[in-house]
């Protein structure tokens, strides 16, 4: 080791440079582009995440909800397809698909047998 004390780490830090606009973002020499800002700090931006956060589950519970299940209290409805009326027309247009499907089948079976 040499003969040199250890310096404290008060003595090791570099002096502070003053945040002044002309400190973090000099004149752009000829021919280039300035330089940015600095990103943005936490401080700001984590509490504007929360916010977007629980604005975008307030704004869940209030969409309009799809065709699926019924949402609870003063936000749902009773969907379409689980309507009474609907319900019918849905087994309806089961039943004559089905009908359709059978009379298909029913005519390729007499197709086969004509043409054996």
């Amino acid at each position: 080791m040499s003969g040199r004390a250890k310096a404290s780490p008060l003595q090791r830090q570099a002096p502070k440079r003053p945040r002044t606009r002309s400190a973090r973002c000099a004149p752009p020499p000829p021919g280039r582009r300035a330089c940015y800002r600095r990103a943005m700090p936490d401080r700001i931006f984590m509490p504007l995440m929360g916010l977007i956060a629980a604005a975008l589950i307030a704004l869940s519970l209030v969409w309009p909800q799809g065709q699926g299940d019924r949402s609870w209290g003063p936000f749902g409805h009773t969907p379409v397809q689980q309507t009474p009326e609907m319900k019918a027309k849905i087994q309806r247009e089961k039943d004559s698909a089905r009908r359709r499907d059978e009379a298909a089948k029913k005519a390729v079976e007499a197709m086969d047998q004509l043409s054996q």
